[in-house]
């Protein structure tokens, strides 16, 4: 049976394959997909949860997929399976959450995989979303608000994932500078006399240091 899908969910299930091979754990290929599909907005799976969180939750996920995604890719049941079978996996699951929300559609989209990962409690991602009460319901009743062409919204664009970590490029650097926001406030909450960690210095002096 052939399944057909959007470009985009295609370009994200080449990602999580290749970044798979390079932790050497084919089991989390779905997770992988699924941190991948979050961080890149131009997803139907990335404007649901923007409809349903706010952004600051959405950073949360991430961070906590990310972390645990590397806490489980030392596992060694982790390191076990095909990555093949994995992406298979994925695919049927998106066709078969496409089947039970979208008649008359053609092809699954990341809005679909998104719904497939929530109601599948052997996935990290699931009991992740579960902690900021995002449900399959919750999930479906966005989708259907969404038109079904994923790709016609979505001009291609260069979309790089960094290898290290499986986030896009241009999100780390952002994702870099918020949590150092959130450090340096705690930081100068805890020892309000010692924050010379977190002084911003002007050129002028820089040049007279």
């Amino acid at each position: 049976m052939q399944i057909r899908q959007s470009n985009l969910l295609t370009q994200h299930l080449r990602s999580a394959s290749v970044h798979s091979h390079k932790i050497g754990a084919p089991a989390l290929v779905p997770d992988l997909v699924a941190l991948s599909l979050i961080v890149d907005r131009r997803t139907h799976a990335s404007k649901i949860l923007h409809k349903l969180l706010k952004e600051w939750e959405i950073e949360q996920i991430v961070l906590r997929l990310h972390r645990d995604i590397s806490t489980a890719a030392a596992r060694p049941e982790s390191q076990t399976g095909d990555v093949r079978d994995m992406l298979v996996a994925v695919m049927e699951g998106s066709d078969s959450a496409r089947d039970s929300v979208s008649s008359g559609l053609h092809e699954a989209n990341t809005g679909h995989t998104l719904l497939w990962v929530a109601g599948n409690r052997q996935l990290i991602v699931q009991r992740i979303l579960e902690l900021y009460d995002i449900n399959t319901k919750k999930i479906a009743v966005e989708l259907n608000l969404l038109p079904h062409g994923e790709d016609a919204m979505t001009p291609d664009s260069h979309y790089v994932i960094a290898a290290d970590t499986g986030l896009p490029v241009s999100r780390i650097e952002e994702l870099k500078e918020k949590v150092y926001a959130i450090v340096r406030e705690i930081h100068s909450a805890r020892f309000p006399y010692n924050d010379f960690l977190y002084t911003e210095y002007s050129e002028e002096d820089a040049e007279s240091v």
